[in-house]
């Protein structure tokens, strides 16, 4: 029995003994293994880090060919949608072109017509122009003519401004003759005749004036101008009045001087205002300043010449009616509008107009003269 539990304890520490050795070679074994991990850890990071940029490598070839292939065909669609653009604008330029043509052409015939044209009319202005300018001129000579022999016709004409509507009764004619007996009769020297020779006596043509307004003016006409002008200048110097209110005489004037004078109202109202002695014979003006006498054509030149020595002078408004000048025809019928005559294009041209001319020509009077 002894035996056999000594034999017992042999095996077991002869176990014991085992185990323990295994035991250490399992931990040798542990240790060479870790020890040969850690050896081979950089060459396996050294191994994926090549394979990984192989891979990358690889990666980046496949996606550049791919980006030129897409490149490639990018630049071939656009390559044809620019020739396609091109092509339709190419298209309309050339549509537009030829349309522009056309009308080139157009424009062109058209101005061709419009020379051919004016050619034409060309030869109509030559002498129509200098005819309105000598029609014109021959107009205001007859004007002048005419204002010159109506202001002789009312040269035995007195006009008498102020004397009321009505005041004359039945007969303005033995009115004016008692009225001008009684109130200038001792300034009057009419020799062995009693009577003033009032040959007719009338209100203005016209409408009565409303009630408040002022009356209209009355013309009287004497058979003798001599005794005419001694009334007016006795009127001047003495004043009348009828009814409280002062009546005026002056001549009887043509109607275009008589819109004149009307327009040297602001100016004499200035002038009396400031004392300053004036006289308007016919359509001028006659102003004695204390630097001397100064004579005016206009009541324009008036206002503007008293403004400029300092005197307030009211607007001048222009009475007178619209008249066309010869320059202003020469301003509508210029020859850069109508167009420059052409030397030696139309003879006898100035002849024809000559000949049309003589339908103005006065009887008896001179050949029309064309204006050079």
């Amino acid at each position: 029995m002894s035996g056999d539990k000594n034999k017992k304890g042999r095996v077991q520490s002869r176990n014991s003994e085992m185990r323990h050795e295994s035991k250490a070679c399992g931990a040798h074994a542990v240790e060479e293994g870790d020890k040969m991990a850690d050896e081979a850890l950089p060459a396996t990071i050294s191994s994926l880090r090549k394979v990984v940029s192989e891979v990358m490598a690889e990666g980046m070839r496949d996606l550049k060919s791919e980006m030129k292939k897409e490149l490639a065909q990018v630049r071939t669609s656009l390559k044809e949608e620019i020739k396609v653009l091109l092509n339709e604008l190419t298209n309309e330029i050339n549509q537009r072109v030829s349309a522009a043509i056309n009308k080139t052409e157009e424009m062109g015939k058209r101005l061709g017509e419009m020379e051919k044209s004016m050619a034409e009319k060309e030869r109509w202005d030559i002498g129509v122009r200098d005819a309105i300018v000598q029609l014109l001129n021959d107009q205001k000579l007859l004007r002048e003519k005419i204002t010159d022999l109506e202001g002789r016709s009312r040269r035995n004409n007195l006009r008498v401004y102020g004397i009321p509507e009505n005041a004359e009764g039945t007969s303005m004619q033995r009115y004016m003759e008692n009225m001008l007996k009684t109130e200038l009769g001792d300034s009057l020297d009419l020799g062995s005749e009693k009577n003033l020779g009032i040959e007719r006596a009338h209100r203005a043509l016209g409408a009565q004036p409303p009630a408040g307004a002022p009356p209209r003016s009355t013309v009287v006409r004497f058979l003798k101008f001599n005794v005419k002008e001694q009334i007016l200048r006795a009127a001047w110097k003495r004043p009348i009045y009828i009814q409280e209110k002062r009546i005026f005489f002056d001549h009887d004037y043509a109607e275009n001087i008589q819109l004149k004078r009307r327009e040297y109202a602001p100016v004499k109202k200035a002038l009396k205002e400031n004392a300053i002695r004036f006289q308007t014979p016919m359509a001028k003006m006659r102003v004695h300043f204390d630097s001397g006498m100064v004579i005016y054509s206009s009541a324009e030149e008036a206002a503007l010449d008293l403004r400029r020595r300092g005197f307030t002078v009211g607007p001048v408004s222009a009475n007178r009616s619209k008249v066309i000048t010869a320059e202003a025809i020469n301003n509508l019928l210029s020859m850069d509008i109508v167009g420059p005559r052409r030397v030696g294009s139309a003879p006898g041209l100035r002849e024809s107009a000559r000949e049309k001319l003589k339908v103005f020509q006065r009887p008896g009077g001179e050949d029309v003269a064309m204006v050079e």
